[in-house]
């Protein structure tokens, strides 16, 4: 079996099944919902630190839109990957009250 990116295929050699898991994110701003996380972080004009709610990603897989615009990464352009591993990124300007991030990422489990 083939898995296609961000699917992983794991199987269990003590049972009789194969287990298919989703390695794709999308989490929010503002209030959680069902089918996405919430982004920790104060949207308040002076915070530029936000966490992802799986709290790590896959290094150069995060994708942060700010009101709906996709985010070019760089300290020269609109976002940093602060760190990975704890599922931190760093806005270069803080968000203002009443924007809405959201993020699309990928993380091993």
């Amino acid at each position: 079996l083939t898995a296609g990116s961000g699917i992983s295929i794991i199987k269990d050699n003590s049972a009789s099944t194969i287990a298919i898991k989703n390695n794709f994110f999308v989490d929010q701003s503002g209030s959680s919902v069902k089918t996405y996380g919430l982004i920790s972080g104060s949207i308040n004009g002076s915070n530029c630190d936000f966490t992802v709610s799986n709290q790590k990603f896959d290094s150069g897989t995060l994708l942060v839109y700010l009101n709906g615009q996709l985010q070019t990464q760089g300290s020269d352009d609109d976002w940093i990957e602060t760190s990975a591993s704890l599922g931190v990124f760093t806005f270069v300007r803080a968000p203002t009250v009443g924007d809405k991030i959201i993020c699309q990422y990928l993380s091993k489990e």
